[in-house]
C-alpha cells in the first residue's frame, strides 16, 4: 500500500511541475492553448504576433481576422501588445483596428453595457478610431458609474483630457498615448 501512494504522489508532483511552468511566461498558458486547439482563437492570435514580430502586416491582419472570427471582439490586446509595435502605424494594420474597434462598439451598446468595465472599453475603442471627444465621455460616464477601476479611470480621463488639449494646440502628441498604441506614434 505504501508503494502505490509513493507511485501516486510522484505522479501528481510531476503534473504539479509541468502544470507549474504554464505560469513561467505571460504566454505560456497560451501556447499551450493553441497547441491543443491548433485552429482555435488563440492559436491564431499568436500567429498575428508572430507574423507582426516579423514585420508581415499582411500575414499579421489575416491571422487577427481569424482570431475574431473565431472569438469575437475577444482579443484587443493588439492595441498595447508590444508584438505589433513595429506595424501599429501601418495603414492595413490602423483599419483593421478601426473596424475591430467599431464592431466591438456595435457590440456593447447593442447589449447596452453600461458597467465602468464596458464604459472603458467603449472608450479605448473610440480612442484607436480617433474619436477623442466620445472617448472622453464614455470615461466620464465610467467615472460617474463607479467601480474597481476608478483610479485607472481618473488617470484616463487626464490623459485623454491632456489629448485633446495637445491637439487642440498642435503640440505632439503626450507620451502616454504613443506608448500605449491608442494612438499611432506617426499622428
Amino acid at each position: 500500500m505504501g508503494l502505490l501512494l509513493a507511485a501516486v504522489l510522484v505522479g501528481f508532483s510531476v503534473r504539479s511541475i509541468d502544470q507549474a511552468r504554464l505560469w513561467a511566461t505571460p504566454f505560456a498558458a497560451l501556447e499551450v492553448a493553441a497547441g491543443r486547439f491548433p485552429d482555435g482563437s488563440i492559436a491564431w492570435y499568436l500567429r498575428a504576433r508572430e507574423a507582426a514580430a516579423r514585420g508581415d502586416v499582411d500575414a499579421s491582419v489575416a491571422a487577427l481576422e481569424e482570431a475574431s472570427a473565431r472569438a469575437g471582439s475577444a482579443h484587443p490586446n493588439y492595441v498595447v501588445d508590444t508584438a505589433f509595435a513595429q506595424i501599429r502605424s501601418a495603414p492595413k494594420f490602423r483599419a483593421y483596428a478601426r473596424t475591430a474597434a467599431g464592431n466591438r462598439l456595435s457590440y456593447v451598446q447593442d447589449r447596452g453595457l453600461e458597467t465602468q468595465h464596458w464604459l472603458r472599453v467603449q472608450a479605448h475603442d473610440h480612442l484607436v478610431r480617433e474619436e477623442f471627444e466620445a472617448a472622453l465621455a464614455r470615461l466620464e460616464q465610467a467615472r460617474r458609474v463607479g467601480g474597481p477601476r476608478d483610479a485607472e479611470v481618473l488617470a484616463e480621463i487626464e490623459a485623454t483630457r491632456d489629448l485633446l488639449l495637445a491637439l487642440k494646440r498642435g503640440d505632439p502628441l503626450p507620451t502616454r498615448f504613443r506608448h500605449r498604441g491608442a494612438v499611432p506614434a506617426d499622428r
